[in-house]
Parts: C-alpha cells; sequence; structure tokens
C-alpha cells in the first residue's frame, strides 16, 4: 500500500521560492505540486485578449470596483492544500491587493485556457473546484491545433 504524502501551502510557498524554480510555473492541487507548462505565443495572446475585455468593462462599470489578473496565485480560505493559478481573473469589490503569496481567496470569475496538451477531463476539475470555492463564473477558451 502506497501512502501518499501531502504538501502544504506553507511547504509549498518555501518550495517555489527555491532558486532553482525561480522561472517555473507550479500550482498545489489537493496537496500534490503540479508543474504548469509554460504559456506559448498563442496562450499569451488569448489571455491578454480576454484581459483586455475584462478591463475595458470594468473601467466603464466603476461600480463593481473590479481588477483583472493574470497568473495571480490563489489559495481558498482555510485550505492549506491548494493554491491555483488561473490564468485570467477577476476580482470585484475592491479586495486589497495581495502582494506576497498566494491571496487567501478564489476569484469572482476564473478563466483556463485550454492549451492543446491538456484534457478536458482536468479543466472541468479545475471549473468544478472553483465554483466550489466560491467563483462566481468560470470559461474555458479553447485554442485551436496549431498547423
Amino acid at each position: 500500500m502506497v501512502t501518499r504524502e501531502f504538501v502544504t501551502s506553507e511547504a509549498f510557498d518555501a518550495f517555489i521560492a527555491r532558486p532553482e524554480n525561480e522561472s517555473r510555473r507550479f500550482e498545489l492541487i489537493d496537496g500534490e505540486i503540479i508543474e504548469k507548462a509554460m504559456p506559448n505565443d498563442e496562450h499569451g495572446s488569448v489571455a491578454s485578449t480576454i484581459t483586455a475585455l475584462f478591463f475595458i468593462y470594468l473601467r466603464e462599470h466603476p461600480e463593481l470596483r473590479g481588477r483583472t489578473t493574470v497568473e495571480g496565485r490563489y489559495r481558498p480560505t482555510d485550505n492549506q492544500l491548494n493554491q491555483r493559478l488561473p490564468d485570467v481573473t477577476v476580482i470585484l469589490g475592491g479586495r486589497s491587493l495581495v502582494r506576497s503569496s498566494a491571496a487567501n481567496f478564489v476569484p469572482d470569475i476564473c478563466v483556463e485556457i485550454k492549451s492543446p496538451s491538456e484534457r478536458l477531463k482536468d479543466l472541468r476539475r479545475k471549473a468544478a473546484f472553483y465554483l466550489a470555492h466560491g467563483a462566481h463564473a468560470l470559461r474555458w477558451w479553447c485554442c485551436p491545433p496549431s498547423g
């Protein structure tokens, strides 16, 4: 019988702070450290377009007191086994910017951009996680196959 050892948020913060991990991207998913693929040009273009559209909308609706982020790190309140990096997020209500470690909440809107190597099953799990922890909406933007 194999016993799985879970990594806590505190140990994860120490792991990603190591010099050898400085230019790498990781998520903590249910106590397991998962390395995220580096985004390509297409991914960056889709993320910046989505971010720009949200930014324009939020600027036109200041009453929402919202902001956008790209690949911010989020941990649900009182959850020590998860730190997620949604591709694009919208945070409403004037929450303060978190400058160190993971923000202790899940954004109101989370966007995951499907890369060609990602499985829809994994994106569905992410969607379920975000929605279960307070996100109000989640959209997937599927990048067409290159070629």
